[in-house]
């Protein structure tokens, strides 16, 4: 009828219509992502706009074409149309579909699942925290004096209780102080085979911030300051006769120290009972485990016992 094919021929001038918008939005959001300046989740929209606006258009030129035509050869195209039309709006769906599904951009555990099956996401929350833990890196806060000595790429070993101690390096140094607790922040990485490291996790951690190669170490208990203030050992010779020793100290840990003058390789220094010992006193060198002589046991007045 007229009125049926003018209101077609008013639907195709529609469509074309926004044909063409879509297709000037698609190719503008192209050329912009082309660009950087736009991302890629906005071209797709843009070319499912285009797709469902083609779409319409095609039907509505195919409803014209219908209309203007009774063969049977217009019916059947009017039928494909219609078909891709359908086809249009799978397309748009199947798109749609592509945007539900996320995937992480790295190799890891999910750590936090804020959100369930059911809840409504929104792009100012996470949907899941994923953590790489092949490396792990442990923040240790170090004073001054030591985290001086401290250079990036030296070797470290971590240790948490349970576990086998494995191998890292120092990674970054701060070279800020925190203002509270006056502290330096040395971060050390290491790899974790088995994951049996955990994010959060206390452990130990053992710095070597040098290796100093044939240095003359003693026990720390062996050092001990004289009257005058001075530091000093007890070095005992070959008749059994102690002597006070002045000796300069370069590195010092808890249980050994370093020598760097006063004291030769080879010589005995006295670790245990040199406290209230005087210079030139006789002394008697206990065995590891040997027992001190009873009191009843006859000793020269000037003999004290000490242990090697």
């Amino acid at each position: 009828m007229p009125e049926q094919v003018t209101k077609a021929q008013a639907d195709v001038d529609a469509a074309k219509e926004a044909l063409d918008a879509a297709r000037k939005l698609l190719e503008s959001r192209q050329q912009l992502f082309k660009e950087g300046a736009t991302p890629r989740k906005l071209v797709d929209e843009a070319q499912v706009q285009y797709a469902q606006a083609k779409a319409n258009f095609d039907t509505a030129l195919q409803h014209l074409t219908a209309l203007q035509s009774v063969g049977k050869q217009e019916q059947v195209r009017s039928a494909a149309a219609q078909v891709q039309t359908a086809k249009g709006q799978y397309d748009g769906a199947q798109a749609q579909v592509a945007y539900s599904e996320v995937r992480s951009l790295i190799t890891g555990v999910v750590t936090d699942r804020p959100l369930y099956p059911g809840e409504m996401a929104s792009t100012s929350a996470p949907l899941l925290t994923v953590m790489d833990v092949s490396k792990v890196v442990a923040r240790i806060n170090m004073s001054q004096d030591q985290a001086k000595d401290i250079p990036v790429g030296a070797e470290a070993t971590m240790t948490a209780p349970d576990t086998e101690p494995v191998s890292g390096k120092v990674i970054i140094v701060s070279p800020a102080t925190d203002q509270n607790t006056t502290t330096v922040q040395v971060w050390v990485q290491a790899d974790n085979p088995g994951e049996h490291l955990r994010a959060g996790q206390s452990v130990h951690v053992s710095i070597v911030a040098a290796v100093i190669d044939g240095a003359t170490v003693i026990p720390a208990a062996a050092v001990q300051a004289n009257a005058e203030g001075e530091t000093v050992v007890f070095v005992v010779d070959d008749k059994d006769v102690a002597h006070e020793r002045k000796v300069e100290i370069g590195v010092r840990e808890p249980e050994m120290v370093q020598v760097t003058a006063g004291v030769e390789p080879g010589e005995k220094v006295i670790t245990v009972g040199g406290v209230g010992l005087e210079d030139k006193a006789k002394v008697r060198i206990m065995k590891p485990g040997e027992k001190p002589a009873g009191e009843k046991d006859e000793k020269e007045p000037d003999e004290k016992e000490a242990k090697n």
